[in-house]
């Protein structure tokens, strides 16, 4: 059990201790204290003495996100997310096995330019996707590449899909039940409409 020291209006890392605690603990005294973000956290003086409390906990949760950020494009508030989420789905289809639509790109054989393993050179062949528009093979067959794709609309990418939506056909991508359905009377809507 700690002994009593006084430790009232002492610096600890980001902590300064500005009353002693009206509630108990069986550690020792605990102790209010102020965080330089301006938070507030209640600890004992032995984990202030010696190190262990160092913040309310800002400064292990700035620690995490630094430690586990490395780029930002996977942040929604970045202008670049749609187009990075884009490429992960893109290998992901592609690369994984495990992935549920492996067997219609990457069980296929379709391959990905080893340039695009790098996001940035998929950037700035791609630019940022456009608000409304996917990720689209011109020749449905054909590795994503530079070359061979493009950002295009749904209703752009109902033309080349390997007839996989072509009238009176069901989706081969598609799970028969009302989702699928309904994605498929869209489409077919769109081609009646030619």
């Amino acid at each position: 059990m700690d002994t009593f020291v006084n430790v009232l209006s002492q610096r600890f890392g980001k902590l300064v201790v500005i009353a002693p605690s009206s509630r108990k603990s069986k550690a020792g005294k605990l102790w209010e204290c102020a965080c330089d973000c301006g938070g507030q956290t209640t600890t004992t003086s032995l984990k202030l003495r010696n190190g262990y409390t160092k913040s309310c906990g800002c400064y292990g949760r700035s620690r995490i996100a630094l430690v586990n950020f490395k780029h930002g494009y996977s942040l929604k508030s970045n202008p670049i997310y749609r187009t990075y989420k884009t490429w992960k789905l893109m290998r992901q289809r592609c690369l994984s096995p495990s992935s549920t639509q492996w067997k219609w790109y990457g069980g296929r054989g379709i391959k990905i330019t080893d340039e695009w393993n790098n996001f940035e050179k998929f950037l700035s062949d791609m630019g940022i996707r456009p608000e409304g528009k996917t990720l689209d093979r011109i020749e449905s067959d054909g590795d994503y590449t530079s070359k061979n794709c493009k950002w295009s609309t749904p209703k752009e990418q109902a033309g080349t899909n390997r007839g996989c939506f072509k009238k009176g056909q069901i989706p081969h991508n598609k799970k028969l039940g009302l989702g699928g359905l309904r994605t498929y009377e869209k489409v077919k809507d769109v081609h009646n409409s030619h």
